[in-house]
């Protein structure tokens, strides 16, 4: 699995860079936290929009479900703004993972869940957000 291959990689290195912390300057500025776990959060979020572009939305749902469940938990942690874009576009694809399984209770949470972080971060605007980004996905016209 790419999440494992990863792990073994990263390894001891990233004791030795980031000793207990590491800094991200992404979209959303910079992010301090628990290496393991965000970077975790990112790859799952990566691996699991791959696969939902590869139309394999169950394997696209479990890596997105547990990306979410990271995110969550470091927003909880006080690791990561609750605005960062990229936990709405985790919960975006997560959505879409749930609406091609024709799940459509829990794409309708993720949805939501997804506008409600994309209006933090764009001052309101979540649908428009997401919008926007379904037109990237070719999902809306």
């Amino acid at each position: 699995d790419a999440l494992d291959a990863y792990r073994r990689r990263l390894g001891d290195d990233a004791a030795e860079a980031y000793p207990g912390e590491r800094d991200d300057i992404g979209e959303g500025g910079p992010v301090r936290g628990r290496p393991d776990d965000l970077y975790e959060a990112d790859v799952r979020s990566t691996v699991g929009a791959i696969y939902l572009n590869r139309n394999e939305a169950r394997r696209a749902a479990d890596h997105l479900s547990a990306a979410a469940r990271l995110y969550r938990s470091a927003i909880d942690a006080g690791d990561v703004a609750a605005d960062d874009p990229a936990i709405g576009d985790a919960l975006l694809n997560l959505a879409l993972a749930h609406y091609y399984l024709g799940e459509y209770d829990e794409s309708a949470e993720a949805y939501g869940e997804a506008a409600e972080r994309y209006g933090r971060s764009a001052g309101g605007g979540g649908t428009g957000t997401i919008r926007s980004r379904l037109r990237g996905k070719g999902a809306v016209g």
